[in-house]
């Protein structure tokens, strides 16, 4: 789950491990761009994730934080900028911080996912080929950037929308999983609200399989909603609330199944 990163109190504690949205580095070069928007590109493509440059690991696992000179950490921040506009197609959206830590300043980039598009990272001759103007597509698998297949950048165009709500889901802290299911009515300023709890395990099962799951407390029986049918996601006081084009029914085994709505 993607959490942004805006000051020291954000920051992954010492022996925290890196992840799918978490990637540690102990300096980068800014003259490298190509490194830098694969870096991006390939949270971008993914979940989205913080580069915590400044950060030092052994074996994936974070071991100490090791301030950065001012003047470097300037240097870094216009680098990831000038990597994000000149070598990524098209752009996500990217905010780079300045970290204050024990000893002196490092840099968060926090990369937002992009829906609907996968981002691309132009080459330049000598980086990973000899040719000019060629583009490819990274995301990150583990805490590593690799790139997409054809058939995985295919899939990602098609499952544009179920990231999106993946993306949406995750927001939802783990203690603010019982929500309010609204459905719609005949009334579309009533909707039908029920009560559930949010079983949200692995985002993947949402993107792959295009299934959200929903434990309904009244009944206490389980349905799964399909992601493409979720129109909203949204946070009203101390309560969320999931917005899906659906009717929950009983089958003849007397379990909850729902019914996508046109």
């Amino acid at each position: 789950m993607l959490k942004v990163v805006r000051n020291a109190d954000d920051l992954p504690k010492v022996g925290d491990n890196e992840t799918l949205t978490l990637d540690f580095k102990q300096t980068v070069d800014p003259k490298n761009l190509g490194e830098l928007a694969k870096d991006m590109a390939a949270f971008a493509n993914s979940q989205g994730g913080t580069i915590i440059v400044g950060a030092v690991e052994e074996n994936e696992q974070l071991t100490r934080y090791e301030p950065l000179s001012e003047a470097f950490v300037n240097e870094v921040k216009r680098a990831y900028d000038h990597a994000l506009r000149d070598r990524c197609s098209p752009p996500p959206a990217v905010e780079a911080r300045t970290i204050t830590v024990k000893g002196g300043v490092i840099v968060a980039v926090t990369v937002q996912p992009l829906d609907g598009h996968p981002v691309a990272v132009s080459l330049k001759r000598g980086e990973k080929t000899p040719a000019e103007g060629l583009y490819w597509f990274p995301h990150r698998k583990g805490t590593h950037a690799v790139p997409l297949t054809p058939d995985e950048l295919l899939r990602f165009m098609v499952l544009s929308d179920r990231r999106k709500v993946a993306t949406w889901l995750s927001e939802i802290p783990p203690g603010q999983r019982v929500l309010q299911l609204q459905l719609p009515s005949g009334n579309p300023t009533m909707p039908i609200e029920t009560e559930v709890r949010l079983e949200l395990d692995d985002l993947d099962t949402v993107i792959k399989k295009n299934a959200v799951t929903f434990r309904v407390l009244s009944s206490d029986q389980n349905v799964t909603v399909p992601a493409e049918t979720i129109k909203r996601v949204c946070r009203a006081t101390y309560r969320w609330y999931v917005h899906a084009a659906v009717a929950l029914r009983k089958n003849n085994r007397g379990e909850l199944v729902a019914i996508p709505l046109a």
